[in-house]
């Protein structure tokens, strides 16, 4: 991984959706809702990263 002054927008971004899963919801049902199949190929593969174990975390 590279440092906090270089890293990548995928990096970033899956930084912020591991801390607000809620974001990476947000974020799917905005590109099933208006996405094409390339937005929605890369979106799965970046939520495969976020969430390795395929699972979101659950609200309490």
């Amino acid at each position: 991984m590279s440092n906090n002054l270089t890293r990548s927008h995928e990096e970033a971004t899956i930084e912020r959706f591991q801390k607000d899963p809620d974001l990476a919801s947000a974020f799917l049902a905005a590109i099933l809702k208006d996405g094409d199949q390339a937005e929605l190929q890369h979106a799965r593969q970046l939520i495969a990263k976020v969430f390795p174990d395929n699972r979101f975390p659950q609200k309490s």
